[in-house]
Parts: structure tokens; C-alpha cells; sequence
């Protein structure tokens, strides 16, 4: 599931005289699914590049856990982490856990990168 949040195919779909708007050139940031779903939940304490540890919470950049894992671990809890089962839809956890990993990801990238 991989939804594009972008308001130019709501205005596109709408009866609003500014169909041509887009939320790129406007200033706004488009993000997709995985990312709004972080971002809403994850970064309070994981921070938006998952680097933060506020409240205790881990490096989500140096996790070894791979997408099944940190599934589970957003769908079960761990440690201070409270579970979010009853909080987050199945789409919703597996959402965040792909963006989980692509910070992963994305994190190994930039320290080769440096190298």
C-alpha cells in the first residue's frame, strides 16, 4: 500500500475553482503513506530520521531488526515501548514499518557514502 497524499488529485476530483494546485511548487511537502503513518506516531520519540532517543526510546537507524521484526515490535511493544495493536490498523503498523526500514536503509547509505 503505498498511497501519495497530494491534494492536486482532491482538487482534481472537487468542485473548487483551484484544480490546477500543486503542493510541491506551493511549498508544501507530499509524503507517502509510510512516511505520514511515522511521522503522525513514531516521531515524538524516534525523531523524523528515527536518529532521536527521547524517552528512552532506540536508534531506529541502527537497529538489526528486519521488517518482520520491527513489525512485531511496533505491533507488541518492547521495553518502553508501549504496544500499538489497538492503536494502529495492520496497514498502519506495516506502513511504519517499512518507513522503519528505509531509514535503515537510507542511514547505511549516507555513512558508505562518507567513507
Amino acid at each position: 500500500l503505498d498511497l501519495q497524499y497530494n491534494l492536486q488529485e482532491y482538487y482534481a476530483n472537487s468542485d473548487m475553482p483551484e484544480k490546477s494546485f500543486d503542493p510541491k511548487a506551493a511549498g508544501y511537502e507530499v509524503m507517502n503513506h509510510e512516511e505520514y503513518v511515522y511521522n503522525k506516531n513514531c516521531t515524538s520519540c524516534h525523531g523524523k530520521k528515527g536518529a532521536a532517543q527521547w524517552s528512552g526510546s532506540n536508534n531506529l537507524q541502527h537497529s538489526k531488526l528486519n521488517y518482520q521484526g520491527t513489525k512485531a515490535w511496533i505491533q507488541n511493544g518492547q521495553n518502553k515501548m508501549p504496544p500499538y495493536e489497538n492503536y494502529l490498523s495492520e496497514q498502519e503498523i506495516e506502513a511504519a514499518a517499512k518507513y522503519v526500514v528505509q531509514l535503515q536503509e537510507l542511514s547505511k547509505q549516507e555513512e558508505e557514502a562518507e567513507k
